[in-house]
């Protein structure tokens, strides 16, 4: 299945209250060809407003975060754990994430990163719930203690870099720092993380 054909069966989705309440469904962006895929919680308002992903404020600082870093647009892929609006920006739940997973199982197939960089504790433990990781993440999921800690996932041949989520990291500048110093790590591990077979 390509691209085009994914998106537009995304688009169609109404298998969670979600799609009753936003103007459109975001299903990402970026080059399916990419090594490094970038999963959020879900679509800001503006993102919502605009069909654009990535659009708004935090979308923002995130692409320029990647770029400062050197990583090369080509290869990122964006999207979200959640590909409709919450209402009122507020957190995914359970169901939504649930009901949304089918497409974020057929990106990942489709895009075959050798690096998930989740942005969040929601996309974070969507895939440690589901690819058997949470018991190297402990019993809680705490983003600030996690962020910036790599996990092989071995039976899926791929690396699982936690960040915050990127209004998170802009609320103060001691997080904008922390988030900065982990996305330089991660530029700088990029070569060798992409050699592991």
């Amino acid at each position: 299945m390509s691209w085009t054909e994914l998106q537009a069966d995304i688009q169609k989705c109404n298998a969670c209250k979600l799609r009753a309440s936003c103007t459109q469904v975001i299903a990402g962006e970026g080059n399916t060809d990419a090594r490094v895929l970038f999963i959020s919680e879900g679509p800001d308002e503006k993102e919502d407003e605009t069909g654009t992903p990535f659009s708004g404020y935090s979308g923002k600082f995130l692409h320029g975060e990647i770029r400062r870093r050197g990583i090369p647009d080509e290869d990122t892929f964006t999207t979200n754990v959640v590909r409709c609006y919450p209402p009122d920006g507020r957190d995914p739940e359970p169901e939504e994430i649930d009901a949304c997973w089918q497409w974020t199982e057929k990106i990942l197939a489709l895009v075959k990163p050798k690096i998930i960089v989740t942005l969040g504790k929601y996309p974070l433990s969507a895939l440690a719930y589901r690819y058997g990781f949470s018991k190297k993440l402990g019993s809680q999921i705490k983003i600030t203690t996690i962020a910036g800690r790599s996990i092989w996932v071995e039976d899926k041949h791929f690396y699982v870099y936690p960040m915050y989520h990127p209004s998170f990291a802009t609320r103060s500048r001691v997080r904008r720092e922390e988030f900065a110093g982990h996305m330089r790590f991660l530029a700088t591990s990029l070569p060798g993380w992409l050699e592991r077979p």
